[in-house]
């Protein structure tokens, strides 16, 4: 057990360094002079408020709030609202932290190891640039692990599955939804999860709560992001299924197939403009889109859409299900694969997304992700060797706690697979998501939560360790 016990402090020394790290990372680039093109454009849609229909209302509320304040003091305002994003994910993420522990008690040992797994996930190098970005995707995946964590708590304590779980998980859709409108579909795997626990614990009467509050929520978000959208305002392809298709089947062979192509097609585009549609994943959206939706409107563009992908499919079946397979394994184990991808292996966004990060501050920022994603490594093979050293423990070993004494305070064992299954079934459907809606470059910042969950396995792993071995200790094993 004292090997146990050594491995899990050397996972809390390795944790506390990229804390340290981190919050030097952050005071270094607070407020960061650099912006991302989404970042001048969220700032244009706050002065003029013409909304493309990708973009939720609140985040340029936020936006136009801290210029307001910070106007008045004669300060830049993304300090205002940096500050606003890191508070945020801190709480959230302690929240989060808190409520999936083993012990739930509202102790202040509880509270402190909340504290540091909040501080722990706020530091992953992978998502910190984001919360001092002008970008929404720190508040969202603050709100989704807020809403991931109540779904959780209730999955394992009965006590959670009434009106005040109905209630939050409304106002969170809600909230991720005017931020970002993918969201609404996005956030929908905890939120069934959550009707799911409200109908098993009330019946029908917990159904038609989940059903009111979920019809409320998405009234008020859905109707209030398209009273203020502008459909192809901001010149990019519009937002239909035909449209991610496009861009997920036929990119990047606009040239090499460019001689095949119907010459409705041809129309749209010469032969050297496919062939800078080909170089640039982003040309789909920014020139091919808005090109075809000119000349043939919408509706029909749509459909061209459609005839596009379905004729790649055909031709070029090998060669799409590989680079689908490519991109969904990169999705969903992000942390593994974004080294790989900065060392030169594969399409993706990384080494863009980490040479915007090192603007600022080079020689610290190699160090911090290089240390973060190396120790995440060395984390998560630690703790799957201490799982598997637990299990061999259950199964064979002598020196076994006594689980009625012990317990796990405030929380129903039954509910622990199904937070599995939740955790699982969230990770899966937005590396299924990004991957069909992407272009055939993969792009981290899509993936926060599925980052933010990789990294909270350490977390977790290490928090179980020292609680079974307090146990053990309590029972002189």
């Amino acid at each position: 057990m004292r090997v146990r016990k050594i491995a899990s402090c050397l996972l809390v020394i390795g944790m506390s360094v990229q804390i340290l790290m981190g919050i030097v990372w952050i005071l270094c680039n607070f407020p960061s002079g650099w912006t991302y093109p989404e970042a001048e454009y969220y700032i244009s849609v706050a002065d003029s408020w013409v909304l493309d229909e990708y973009t939720g209302v609140l985040y340029p509320v936020l936006i136009k709030g801290s210029q307001i304040v910070m106007g008045c003091l004669g300060l830049p305002f993304e300090g205002l609202l940096y500050l606003v994003q890191i508070i945020a994910s801190f709480v959230c993420y302690s929240a989060f932290v808190i409520l999936c522990r083993w012990n739930r008690g509202r102790n202040p040992q509880s509270l402190l190891r909340g504290a540091f797994g909040g501080l722990y996930l706020l530091t992953v190098p992978l998502c910190v640039q984001w919360h001092l970005s002008i970008l929404p995707l720190s508040l969202l995946s603050s709100l989704f692990l807020l809403l991931l964590g109540l779904c959780i708590r209730a999955a394992g304590n009965d006590e959670y599955c009434g009106r005040n779980l109905a209630v939050w998980m409304g106002i969170l859709w809600a909230l991720m939804t005017l931020l970002a409108p993918d969201y609404w579909w996005i956030a929908l795997v905890p939120v069934v999860f959550a009707g799911i626990l409200l109908v098993k614990k009330n019946g029908l009467k917990g159904l038609a709560g989940f059903v009111i509050v979920a019809v409320m929520a998405s009234v008020l978000a859905l109707g209030t992001n398209s009273a203020v959208q502008t459909p192809g305002s901001s010149g990019k392809i519009q937002r239909t299924l035909g449209a991610a298709m496009v861009s997920r089947m036929v990119w990047p062979n606009f040239d090499t197939t460019y001689f095949f192509w119907p010459d409705e097609i041809k129309a749209v585009m010469n032969f050297e403009e496919s062939r800078e549609i080909s170089t640039y994943a982003d040309q789909v959206q920014r020139v091919f889109g808005p090109l075809a939706e000119k000349t043939y409107g919408r509706e029909n563009a749509n459909e061209m859409y459609w005839q596009m992908a379905i004729s790649c499919v055909e031709i070029r079946t090998k060669e799409i299900v590989q680079a689908i397979w490519r991109d969904f394994t990169a999705y969903l184990f992000t942390p593994w694969r974004v080294k790989n991808q900065l060392d030169g292996s594969g399409l993706s966004y990384s080494g863009w997304n980490y040479d915007k990060m090192k603007t600022d501050t080079p020689r610290l920022t190699r160090w911090y992700v290089d240390y973060g994603l190396v120790s995440f490594r060395v984390g998560l093979i630690v703790s799957a060797c201490l799982a598997a050293w637990k299990m061999i423990g259950r199964f064979g070993g002598k020196n076994k706690p006594d689980r009625k004494k012990s317990g796990t305070q405030g929380c129903l064992r039954k509910g622990r697979y199904a937070g599995y299954v939740l955790v699982v079934l969230c990770a899966l459907s937005q590396a299924v998501w990004y991957t069909m809606a992407g272009g055939g470059m993969m792009d981290y910042r899509n993936v926060p939560v599925v980052i933010l969950l990789w990294y909270y396995v350490i977390l977790y792993s290490t928090d179980v360790c020292l609680k079974e071995q307090e146990n053990y200790e309590k029972q002189g094993i």
